[in-house]
């Protein structure tokens, strides 16, 4: 499933997907499990099937919601995420995002949350170069700690950003080693992108932009443009931004952009319905606590009456006379 989620396998993905899921809920791992939702999710998504993206993220919220799985409910907003990412929401795909992670660390799930700084990463890369950094610094440091083999993909992500920003001797440098792990067996979904960048990096610019329209999917007009700006070629940098615009402008980015206001409407229930729960929680316990107070003081009342009953019943009889006695006979 990882090495066709990779290469874009379509024939080879959904048919390794279905038998990972079915062992995973024969095992009982809800968690990775729905990990694996999320997979078939992005995987469109990458295909440009936005809408069957869009369809799957509002059933995996859905079902996460009716079955009150509050522990997984971050993969609805990280899908969320990515949504408002490809709609051009930078803004809002951050606060999806940083949402995510906040959820993450709350429910101890730490191994999972590279990948989602790397969700922040391809959005703040354009706008903040610097926060970039330190993001892909900070997702390397939990992958050692929790996730190890996740460090090779970060590592070919920051490879990456040395072409974007023009140091390509550092790049060559980077993608060496980006071979050796290759070589031992290691996997990246950057791969495609760094190929094609090596190739631009050798000054075969057409070659390159061939390889990226190919292969590349919805990404390519954003790395070609780069491509072609790097080898000076201005005019066909132009037009190859202008198409990016375009696109991110088309009429089917604004159905979805309308699409999405049921997908956050769904989200907000649930925190209005979590929020509910909580408070119905809350009036409970002080509901019990007022009663356990309640039965304290009428034991405590009940007792005190009984004790001072029986020192009562122990006082001794009034002393009779005789006088006292007399009646009439």
């Amino acid at each position: 499933m990882h090495h066709a989620f990779n290469s874009g396998d379509s024939a080879r993905f959904f048919p390794a997907l279905k038998n990972l899921e079915d062992y995973l809920l024969a095992q009982g791992d809800l968690h990775a499990y729905y990990t694996q939702r999320c997979n078939e999710i992005v995987f469109q998504m990458n295909r440009q099937r936005i809408f069957e993206a869009y369809k799957l993220a509002r059933e995996l919220t859905k079902e996460l919601s009716e079955k009150k799985l509050d522990k997984e409910m971050y993969m609805a907003y990280n899908m969320l995420g990515h949504l408002n990412r490809y709609c051009g929401n930078r803004e809002t795909a951050k606060e999806n995002f940083r949402k995510v992670i906040k959820m993450m660390e709350k429910a101890g799930y730490y191994e999972s949350m590279p990948p989602i700084y790397m969700n922040l990463v391809n959005v703040a890369l354009d706008d903040d170069p610097k926060e970039a950094d330190e993001l892909l610094d900070k997702a390397k440091e939990i992958a050692e700690k929790y996730s190890p083999e996740r460090v090779f993909d970060i590592e070919s992500r920051k490879t990456l950003s040395l072409f974007n920003r023009g140091d390509i001797p550092q790049f060559v440098e980077g993608y060496k080693k980006y071979q050796e792990g290759i070589a031992q067996g290691k996997s990246s979904v950057h791969g495609r992108s760094m190929e094609v960048c090596y190739e631009a990096s050798l000054g075969h610019t057409d070659k390159a932009v061939a390889m990226a329209y190919e292969t590349l999917g919805e990404e390519a007009d954003e790395i070609v443009t780069i491509i072609y700006e790097r080898a000076g070629r201005w005019q066909e940098a132009y037009a190859s931004l202008k198409k990016e615009a375009l696109a991110n402008d088309s009429i089917n980015n604004v159905i979805l952009i309308n699409s999405m206001q049921g997908f956050r409407d769904e989200l907000r229930v649930y925190d209005i319905e979590r929020e509910t729960t909580h408070q119905r929680a809350v009036t409970l316990i002080v509901t019990i606590v007022l009663l356990l107070l309640l039965i304290v003081a009428l034991c405590y009342i009940s007792f005190s009456r009984q004790g001072y009953e029986e020192t009562d019943a122990a006082l001794p009889a009034p002393y009779v006379t005789d006088r006292d006695s007399v009646g009439v006979w």
